[in-house]
Order: structure tokens, then sequence, then C-alpha cells
């Protein structure tokens, strides 16, 4: 085990998501302060910066209180680290070109939350998969077209979620309430690839998780 590089926190305030690329060349963080910054993941020098911290409510903050303060929650690099995608603590998803600074994506949602932990990818088709405003399901994001898909949507919200490494697959832990009890369980999905539309998904495994009794 060789370690390649240790960096102290190079944002202005706590550290609130990152993420490698698949070739181990770059390394993005992201902090509480709203900057995005993708850099060299041998040197640590920055190869590009972007900030997420404007607001995109449609709406004024209330009367004495200033603007909110927004971060990127989770944050993802392609797998040759020349793009990068961040999604806020509003539910806002930007994608860059880190070569140029263009962005390249970007949708903001009025009624959107934060996402839960591990629900960004790129795949191997450059399209994004996330999952839903109100994370209650997941979508398929097609940059160059500026399309987005939604892939399944399910009285059952996502709490934590792993995605593959190429976004063909994804694991969910979910929780829902029926007759006045919660309950959990983890759910496996496939990305089935579609020749003319958009791909769609399809069920591998649900597992319940029991939930102790008070």
């Amino acid at each position: 085990m060789q370690e390649l590089l240790r960096l102290p926190n190079p944002h202005k305030e706590v550290l609130t998501a990152f993420d490698l690329s698949a070739d181990g060349r770059r390394l993005m963080t992201a902090g509480h302060d709203g900057e995005v910054t993708v850099r060299d993941a041998t040197t640590a020098a920055a190869v590009r910066s972007f900030s997420v911290s404007r607001s995109r409510r449609p709406f004024p903050a209330p009367p004495g209180l200033g603007p909110p303060e927004v971060w990127a929650v989770v944050v993802a690099l392609s797998s040759d680290g020349s793009r990068a995608a961040a999604v806020t603590i509003e539910g806002s998803v930007y994608v860059w070109d880190v070569a140029t600074g263009t962005q390249l994506f970007d949708h903001a949602d009025g009624d959107a939350g934060g996402p839960p932990p591990g629900s960004l990818r790129f795949g191997a088709d450059g399209g994004l998969l996330t999952t839903l405003g109100d994370r209650y399901g997941m979508r398929h994001i097609d940059v160059s077209s500026k399309a987005s898909k939604v892939l399944n949507s399910a009285p059952k919200a996502y709490g934590i979620v792993a995605i593959t490494d190429n976004a063909t697959a994804f694991a969910a832990v979910t929780s829902s309430a029926a007759e006045g009890r919660l309950s959990y369980a983890v759910e496996v999905w496939r990305l089935v690839p579609a020749v003319v539309e958009a791909p769609h998904l399809e069920p591998v495994r649900t597992v319940a998780l029991g939930v102790p009794r008070p």
C-alpha cells in the first residue's frame, strides 16, 4: 500500500463531498462554502473550480434573513476525469467540462431537497444516474441532449444509494410506511439499454430489513 496524496481540507469551511475518477488521476472535493474543485490526485494542484453557492429557489428569503447557504451534497467525476457533476442541498444538478470550465447541464427544482449519499454517477455513455429531487426514485440524465428521464418512482424514499462504477446498476436502502409501521428494504436494480428509447430499469432483488419493535 502506497499513499499518493494527503490533502488537508482545501475549502474555507467543512468538506461536504468528494470523488475520485476511475483512472485515479483526478480528485473532486466540495465545501460548505459552495465551492467545488477538481484537482490532480498526485500533486493536489487545482485543475478547475466551480461555485454552486447561489440559491436557485424561485422565491426570496424571508424578511430579515440573508440568502440561504447552498453547497454540493454529492459530486462525481467521469471515468477519465474530463467531466464533473454535483447536486446541491437544494437538489440543483450541475455538469461541467473540466478542461474548458463550460457548464454542460443545469437543472434547478424549486421543491427538490438534498440527495442521499452515493446517489450520483457517470455512466459509460456519458449520462448521469441520480435520484429524483424528492428522493422517491431514480432518473437518467442525457447530458448531450439535456434530457432527463424518470427510471422509477415509487412510494419508497431512498435513504442511501450505491451505484456501480459504470452506472449500469444500483442498490438503495428504502423506507416506507404502511398501516402505521415504518419498514426498510434494500433494492437492487439493473439499467437495461434500449435501442431507440432511453434506458429503463428492471428489478434484480429486494431484501426486507426487520425493524425492532419499541
